[in-house]
């Protein structure tokens, strides 16, 4: 579709998400829950880190760009500018 979306951390409880500035962090700020997933990590000893939630956000850029491709939609994105003028 050319729609991109980014995926980021969350806290499992929905507290926090793990984006900026708190994207370095281990554990949410709210409840103090790990942000890893706990048994993947144990079993890797430390070294596999696996979010233990995630979320996704569609990014505005490639989604205005994937409708002003298509004819149609762009004549209807410019609708009320049109009809207002």
């Amino acid at each position: 579709t050319g729609v991109d979306y980014v995926l980021h951390d969350m806290c499992l409880d929905l507290c926090a998400t793990f984006t900026r500035p708190f994207e370095d962090l281990d554990s949410c700020l709210s409840c103090g829950k790990s942000r890893w997933d706990e048994v993947k990590l144990w079993k890797s000893n430390g070294q596999h880190k696996v979010p233990i939630r995630r979320f996704q956000t569609i990014l505005l850029g490639p989604q205005l760009q994937a409708k002003y491709c298509d004819p149609d939609s762009t004549h209807n994105m410019h609708w009320l500018h049109n009809k207002t003028q």
